[in-house]
């Protein structure tokens, strides 16, 4: 099954997260910075809080680097964006 390219960019810019002395803070951010380009402010916001409460900082960190379950989370990805809107 094909995933819808907002999807892809929102993985992608967790991908994208680097280090930063608040590792959470840095992955919001970047998440948003993609997520943005695509959904409303407060979609992305949602999307992201309800994979926050899912997913432990040092799983989101995994993930950005391509680390864990990646299909897991982009089930996650998808399912929370559905939800948010």
């Amino acid at each position: 099954m094909r995933r819808p390219i907002s999807t892809a960019l929102l993985v992608l810019t967790l991908i994208s997260a680097g280090c930063s002395d608040d590792p959470m803070g840095k992955v919001k951010a970047e998440f948003l910075a993609g997520c943005t380009q695509n959904a409303p402010t407060e979609m992305c916001r949602c999307a992201f809080n309800k994979l926050a409460q899912q997913y432990s900082t040092e799983e989101l960190e995994g993930f950005s680097q391509g680390q864990g379950n990646v299909r897991r989370f982009y089930t996650s990805v998808a399912k929370a964006g559905v939800e948010c809107r």
